[in-house]
């Protein structure tokens, strides 16, 4: 089983992908394979979803100062980490709230389900979440199936990977720039990075009953 890096580490190699690089030359230049980034970015994303099922983004706040200090470091832009404690309150603040108490008469939502196989990638994103284009690029898949994907790779023999990218309609390439699109929408907007790792969490957890 491959190493996995820092949370550091896998912070500044994924800032430097969002600013621009291809992920193949960042790890090249890192020495780092595709196995040990792809088990790193399974291994934090899992952890930060984790934390995020119990209500509890610590984790996530703490990549996200990583991130963007990193990101201010590629971008030559002075990173004004004094502002971080006050916007990492408001943060928990403006979290997803929790569904509220259940009586008699109040049953909280279910969560999203996981969606199935064959109808995986519609023809577009529901109107709900259309699908974003950043720099040209129109996204393959909505949050859901995004979130839906990776924590079917996440629990997936190595061996079965190709295939369940495949049933999402991406081969290697497509999802290079699928992933790449998709860091930087989760790095822009904090509300919507919790919001995929709860449904990753709530993913993956059905996935390992089975």
């Amino acid at each position: 089983m491959p190493q996995t890096m820092s949370l550091e580490r896998y912070a500044e190699l994924t800032a430097r992908m969002t600013c621009g690089e291809k992920r193949s030359d960042v790890l090249e230049s890192a020495h780092i394979d595709l196995e040990t980034w792809e088990a790193s970015q399974q291994y934090w994303l899992g952890k930060m979803a984790a934390e995020a099922g119990r209500e509890r983004y610590s984790l996530a706040q703490r990549y996200g100062v990583l991130f963007k200090t990193a990101q201010a470091r590629l971008l030559g832009t002075p990173m004004k980490l004094a502002r971080w404690p006050a916007r990492a309150k408001q943060v928990v603040v403006q979290a997803i709230p929790a569904a509220p108490a259940a009586t008699p008469q109040s049953v909280p939502p279910a969560p999203l389900p996981l969606p199935s196989a064959p109808s995986i990638v519609p023809a577009q994103a529901p109107a709900s979440l259309p699908a974003p284009s950043l720099a040209g690029y129109t996204a393959r898949l909505t949050l859901e199936q995004l979130a839906a994907m990776r924590a079917e790779i996440a629990v997936a023999a190595e061996a079965e990977q190709p295939g369940v990218m495949q049933r999402f309609g991406l081969d290697p390439t497509t999802w290079e720039q699928e992933e790449a699109h998709w860091q930087r929408r989760l790095a822009a907007d904090q509300d919507l990075f919790k919001r995929y790792l709860r449904q990753f969490q709530y993913c993956r957890s059905l996935l390992q009953r089975v």
